[in-house]
């Protein structure tokens, strides 16, 4: 293989990565401009209700930070301590997880909207919701990495299976049930009854079982598309450079050569790099 292919290819597996903190600060640049936005429209109108979104959108960032939690905890030396504070960041990640695509459940808040106004307030709830929805998917991305790194490809989308039907219930019992990811651990009791509620009425109610899995469904699509064109959009044309220090290698964008790449590249899970390594020259 020679150099300007593979560069080539190894920078679109390191694109195919997409979860890295840089990715981080533009979602938070689109979360931060929604806000703004939040905070003009209730001083246009006057009304305090839209100050609900800045907590929802709070609350959907913070599967992201626990997804980071996660990767530092991965640098712990002690295996024990690691093991444990990976074990209870993934739960806790899980837990918060449904609070990305809740946001979407707050378009019912649209109808408040001054006359004449309502397409003014959709839009804003949606800009918030995708703003919401972007972080989860990218918190969903670093802990597939992470799960497929441990234990194979087959058992990273299963984990993402788990995630989507976990968001679908979620999203249920917040809009529907009125529970909250916390009540797990502030108020098991309640939290339990609720769920066994749901449970319950799934046999009774259609909309017990269809709007989880509904939920669910869009979920899954909207992460599978996101993965599929992490993997295919990203890639960066590889360069040579006759005055770098590595003059006569094809090199990446960064001014890393292809080698450097190449060792990154087979540190990544399976399913992000294809089954073969890939070979220096």
């Amino acid at each position: 293989m020679n150099a300007p292919v593979r560069a080539s290819r190894v920078s679109r597996l390191q694109g195919s990565r997409l979860c890295g903190f840089g990715a981080d600060r533009t979602l938070f640049l689109c979360s931060a401009v929604c806000c703004l936005w939040v905070g003009l429209r209730i001083l246009q109108t006057g009304q305090t209700h839209y100050r609900l979104l800045w907590w929802n959108l709070f609350l959907a960032w913070v599967p992201l930070g626990f997804a980071r939690a996660m990767e530092l905890a991965g640098q712990i030396r002690s295996s024990a301590v690691r093991w444990a504070c990976t074990g209870a960041t993934g739960v806790l990640w899980l837990l918060f997880f449904p609070n990305a695509p809740y946001l979407f459940t707050d378009l019912i808040h649209a109808h408040r909207a001054p006359a004449g106004q309502y397409w003014v307030d959709f839009s804003l709830i949606l800009g918030c919701a995708v703003a919401g929805w972007m972080a989860g998917l990218a918190s969903l991305r670093v802990m597939h990495a992470r799960v497929a790194s441990w234990w194979g490809s087959v058992a990273g989308w299963s984990f993402c299976s788990l995630a989507w039907l976990a968001a679908g219930v979620g999203v249920y019992l917040g809009r529907v049930l009125r529970l909250h990811s916390w009540d797990v651990l502030l108020h098991p009791p309640g939290f339990w009854q609720g769920l066994s509620q749901w449970i319950l009425q799934m046999g009774r109610n259609p909309e017990a079982a269809g709007f989880p899995l509904g939920f669910a469904a869009v979920v899954g699509i909207s992460y599978v598309l996101v993965h599929g064109l992490a993997q295919a959009v990203f890639v960066e044309r590889p360069t040579c450079s006759e005055n770098a220090p590595t003059a006569g290698k094809a090199t990446l964008g960064g001014g890393r050569t292809s080698s450097e790449m190449v060792a990154a590249v087979n540190r990544l899970p399976a399913d992000m790099r294809g089954e073969n390594p890939v070979r220096g020259s």
